[in-house]
């Protein structure tokens, strides 16, 4: 390597190596990045994959909110497929719907297991999207997440390793478990909270809901009435949901 190489190397190389010496060991960076993290709101969504309410939100409402990617920077989003379902004496999930929602419900917690939070929400909102226009077909309602892994051109593999090895049913179990623990109890799917606080029949204003809650320094123009008033759902799409919703045994 020429002198010259060498210094241009150098060059490029010794600001990059300051720069992680300086990140790892500054703690003003460390409690910069901490008190980012800390600010986020959390936003959770609890629900059931074969109700029709939960399937209508996930399309609507939380789809825009996951697409909006200011207010997404500020979220921890957080899905929970599990509803109004319960956990037996033998440990065995019993699902509102029956053995189909309990078996898309499994396929779900696998992706959520599997993929990161953008394949895992692209994939749980194709789903739901087909369950809206589902027939009573079994075989129709179990192929939609293979429909939705070609479409979405995702490898399916994980998902059926995860359900087919027992993994996804612990993880369901797992959810069981974390719907147990709300409190308050869930009176219906879609159930929302916005750091643990129920919005209950609110969910429709997840959005202001978050930016009340947050705590953080940024301005986001998300935030601003006038933005948030434009990505209103439709009242005919609420009305839909509210009678769609599906209220706890």
């Amino acid at each position: 390597m020429s002198s010259r190489s060498s210094f241009e190397f150098l060059f490029l190389v010794i600001p990059m190596i300051f720069m992680i010496i300086v990140h790892n060991n500054n703690p003003c960076y460390c409690r910069v990045l901490d008190q980012a993290e800390d600010s986020k709101v959390n936003v959770t969504l609890n629900y059931q994959s074969l109700c029709e309410g939960c399937a209508r939100y996930i399309k609507s409402d939380l789809g825009n909110l996951y697409n909006n990617s200011e207010l997404m920077s500020i979220v921890n989003l957080h899905l929970l497929p599990f509803g109004n379902a319960h956990i037996d004496q033998n440990q065995t999930v019993q699902c509102q719907h029956g053995p189909n929602e309990c078996y898309l419900n499994t396929i779900e917690a696998c992706a959520l297991h599997e993929w990161p939070l953008e394949k895992s929400f692209a994939f749980i909102k194709c789903v739901e999207v087909g369950v809206l226009k589902k027939s009573d077909d079994d075989d129709e309602l179990k192929s939609l997440w293979n429909s939705c892994c070609e479409e979405l051109k995702l490898d399916s593999n994980p998902i059926k390793d995860c359900y087919e090895s027992g993994r996804g049913n612990k993880l369901l179990l797992g959810y069981g478990e974390e719907s147990k623990a709300q409190v308050p109890p869930h009176m219906f799917v879609p159930w929302v909270t916005v750091n643990d606080v129920p919005l209950e029949f609110d969910i429709f204003n997840v959005s202001r809901h978050v930016c009340n809650a947050y705590k953080g320094s940024l301005k986001l123009k998300a935030c601003n009435k006038n933005e948030m008033h434009g990505a209103a759902t439709s009242s005919d799409e609420e009305f839909k949901l509210t009678r769609a919703v599906c209220y706890a045994n």
